[in-house]
């Protein structure tokens, strides 16, 4: 866990320079980090960090959708099944919840 998280923070910090080479990187590594928090029973960290890739993922499709569209879709799965996990487990506060019968939001 420790490398995943390191790998994302040294990401962000990139991407702070070079969003265009790094945002990708970044948003994949924010993917992986939503698997192992899973994995852990972490949903609420997990939750958030789907939703911050998700939302990197969106912004990149912006410019390449046919890059990006399909990481968008797999994250807002992944948010959604979480998500439900959460709620069926009772673990989750109470946060707002995009619109689940929408399709990815650009």
């Amino acid at each position: 866990m420790a490398a995943i998280e390191e790998a994302a923070t040294l990401y962000r910090n990139l991407a702070t320079t070079r969003p265009d080479t790094y945002l990708p990187n970044l948003a994949g590594s924010l993917h992986n980090r939503t698997l192992r928090l899973g994995d852990v029973g972490r949903l609420e960290d997990a939750l958030a960090a789907i939703e911050e890739a998700a939302t990197l993922y969106r912004n990149l499709a912006t410019t390449r959708p046919d890059t990006y569209l399909p990481n968008l879709e797999r994250a807002q799965e992944l948010r959604i099944f979480l998500q439900e996990l959460a709620e069926a487990r009772g673990t989750l506060r109470v946060r707002p919840v995009a619109n689940r019968a929408a399709g990815p939001a650009m």
